[in-house]
């Protein structure tokens, strides 16, 4: 079965999930963009930006959109570890925002 993140989870939702069963988890450009839009508009904060991308980005059962694997995945990277990559700063956001909106 095959699940696609829509970037509207939280961290324990994507737990929750993975515990249910054999599945694989679809991650896109457009799931990434959705979760940095609920940032900018303060629907989620920095903290459960990083918990999100960190729960995602220790799956085994992710699969990440065709031709945009590695874009995504250097995102989640970025976003699941703010002590290596900084915090997200307004610059940051658009620079992610621009590379995922090509």
């Amino acid at each position: 079965m095959e699940i696609k993140l829509t970037g509207n989870e939280d961290a324990r939702e994507i737990f929750r999930l993975r515990t249910a069963g054999d599945k694989v988890f679809l991650v896109s450009r457009k799931t990434l963009l959705r979760l940095i839009e609920r940032f900018v508009g303060g629907e989620v904060d920095a903290k459960q930006v990083e918990g999100y991308a960190d729960a995602v980005e220790v799956m085994d059962d992710v699969e990440n959109e065709d031709g945009y694997e590695e874009l995504i995945a250097t995102i989640l990277f970025q976003l699941s570890s703010p002590e290596i990559n900084g915090s997200l700063t307004p610059d940051e956001v658009e620079r992610i925002l621009g590379l995922l909106r090509k």
